[in-house]
C-alpha cells in the first residue's frame, strides 16, 4: 500500500467509524488498527464500552493492532498508559473486560502491576479474565493471590486459577520454589488431580520436601486416593516422595478434630 492509498484508507476509517451501517463501522475500526496513527486511539477507546459485543471485540482488536504496529517506544508507552488509565476509570464490567483483553500483549511486569490487584478485588468474571491475561507470571506473591482465587465454587475460574498457579511454579527450577511449594502440597495434589497431569512435578516436590515443613495431613475422598495411587505406579521408585505423600494424605474416613468441629474433606465436591 503506497502513501496515498494509506492516507485515503485512514481518512475513510475516521469518517466511517461513526456510521450507522455496522459493516462500514467494523471495517473502519479494523483499518484504523492496521494503518492508523497513535492519535486514532482516542477514536477507538469509547467503543470498548458499547453494548454490542462484536463492536467491543472489534475495537479491542483494532487497539491491539494499533499499538503493535507502532515503532516509537515512547509512543507505545504513551498509548499503553492511556489504556491503563481507561481501565482504572472504567465503571462497567464489559468495558473493563475489553480493556484487560488488550493488555494481553503488554510486557509482563506491567500486566502484573495492573492485574494483580484486580484478582484480589474483583468478582469471578473479572478474576477469570485477569488471571487468563497473566498466565505467564512466575511471581510467587501473585501466584499466591491466584491460588486464593481457586477457592471458589465457580469451576471455570477454579480450573483457570489452578492451571495458572501450577504452570507458574512447575516452569521454574524446583530448588527456587521448593520452600514455597512444601507448605502448599495439598494445593499441588489438588492441581495435579484437577488438571490431569502426569504427576512428575508433584513427585519431585514431595521427594525434596523436608519432613518438618510438611503441611498437616488432610482427609481426601476415595476417588482422589485411587487417582494418586495410580500415579504412584507410574513414578520411578522414590521412597522420599512416598513418605511425604503418606504423611499428608489420608482417607476421608479419618477425621481431625479442632475443638468441637471436624475438619472438612479437602476437595470441594
Amino acid at each position: 500500500m503506497n502513501l496515498i492509498e494509506k492516507l485515503l484508507w485512514k481518512w475513510q476509517g475516521k469518517s466511517k467509524i461513526g456510521n450507522d451501517n455496522p459493516a462500514l463501522q467494523y471495517t473502519a475500526m479494523r483499518k484504523l488498527g492496521e494503518i492508523g496513527s497513535a492519535t486514532d486511539l482516542e477514536l477507538l477507546l469509547p467503543y470498548l464500552a458499547d453494548s454490542e459485543q462484536i463492536k467491543r471485540n472489534t475495537a479491542a482488536l483494532a487497539i491491539r493492532d494499533l499499538i503493535l504496529q507502532q515503532q516509537d517506544t515512547e509512543v507505545i508507552s504513551e498509548m499503553r498508559d492511556k489504556v491503563v488509565m481507561q481501565l482504572e476509570n472504567a465503571r462497567s464490567l464489559i468495558e473493563r473486560i475489553s480493556l484487560i483483553e488488550i493488555t494481553r500483549h503488554f510486557p509482563l511486569d506491567l500486566r502484573e502491576t495492573l492485574l494483580a490487584p484486580l484478582i484480589v478485588q474483583s468478582e469471578a468474571d473479572l478474576q477469570y479474565v485477569a488471571i487468563s491475561s497473566i498466565t505467564d507470571t512466575q511471581n510467587l506473591e501473585i501466584l499466591d493471590t491466584i491460588l486464593d482465587a481457586s477457592n471458589t465454587n465457580d469451576m471455570v475460574l477454579k480450573r483457570m486459577a489452578l492451571q495458572t498457579w501450577y504452570e507458574g511454579i512447575a516452569n521454574q527450577e524446583l530448588e527456587k520454589v521448593q520452600d514455597y511449594i512444601t507448605p502448599r502440597l495439598h494445593y499441588l495434589v489438588r492441581a495435579v488431580y484437577e488438571l490431569g497431569t502426569d504427576g512428575e512435578f508433584l513427585r519431585k516436590a514431595l521427594s525434596y520436601s523436608k519432613k518438618k515443613n510438611l503441611p498437616h495431613p488432610k482427609a481426601y475422598p476415595d476417588f482422589m486416593i485411587r487417582y494418586v495411587t495410580e500415579l504412584l505406579g507410574k513414578w520411578e521408585y522414590d521412597p522420599d516422595a512416598y513418605r511425604s505423600l503418606h504423611a499428608i494424605m489420608v482417607p476421608s474416613y479419618f477425621t481431625f478434630s479442632k475443638g468441637e468441629e471436624e475438619q472438612e474433606t479437602y476437595v470441594q465436591l
